[in-house]
């Protein structure tokens, strides 16, 4: 018959803090397992080894040294008291309830900052495309209003020719001063950037938006203003 499992199941569960091992018997103030080698602590010890839930290791002087052994933890799960685990279960439980609607709070606001995100990137691509196709729609009526077969101006072929042995970048005013360098004296402003609107249309150039370090112009009448925006120079595509 097995001898007073309490102190077997407090032995086992001291014994399992120390898994470098533990005293069988409490020796002075000395740590132990069992508070004596008689009586019923004695014989719980006794039975704790012969069950093979305790395991001798060496012997120190007067003190036998012990271990918990894995039938003794076995031993001990079996007989462990699962009240406390289960109170303790049911604490945790309790308080990831309490915090389900903070969550679920917390989704929602994700959600919606997500919504948000995904209204404002829709309106900008909206916004976008409006611009592009009314930049198109312009280019459009610009090519239908010169004649399909009609080749390039000398003036534009000149323009696209600076760019492509001269300097890769020009000002739209320094452009326009080299065209009439070339002999183009005839040409007005509103011809040049009707030319120039159209290149860009052909894919020839390619526009510079005026920025905010472009500071002054020093001849602003030759700046082009085309779809709300302010372009300043031009570059080979």
């Amino acid at each position: 018959m097995e001898p007073v499992s309490d102190l077997i199941i407090t032995a086992c569960k001291e014994a399992g803090q120390h898994p470098e091992g533990i005293a069988l018997y409490k020796v002075g103030k000395n740590p132990g397992l069992f508070n004596s080698k008689t009586g019923p602590a004695g014989e719980a010890a006794q039975y704790a080894l012969q069950a093979g839930y305790l395991e001798l290791l060496r012997t120190d002087g007067k003190a036998e040294m012990v271990r918990l052994t894995p039938r003794g933890e076995a031993y001990l799960k079996e007989h462990l008291d699962p009240k406390p685990v289960l109170e303790e279960l049911l604490v945790q439980l309790k308080q990831h309830q309490q915090t389900m609607p903070r969550w679920l709070a917390e989704i929602d606001a994700q959600f919606a900052a997500f919504r948000l995100r995904s209204l404002n990137f829709l309106e900008q691509q909206g916004t976008a495309l409006a611009k592009l196709i009314e930049r198109t729609e312009a280019a459009l009526r610009r090519v239908h209003q010169t004649p399909e077969r009609e080749s390039l101006e000398p003036w534009q072929v000149e323009a696209v020719v600076c760019l492509d042995t001269k300097q890769p970048e020009y000002t739209l005013a320094d452009l326009f001063h080299a065209l009439e360098n070339a002999g183009f004296h005839d040409l007005t402003i509103p011809d040049y950037h009707h030319g120039i609107l159209l290149l860009r249309d052909r894919g020839s150039i390619q526009l510079i938006g005026e920025t905010a370090s472009s500071g002054s112009l020093a001849e602003p009448e030759y700046a082009l203003i085309d779809e709300g925006n302010i372009y300043i120079g031009v570059k080979r595509s």
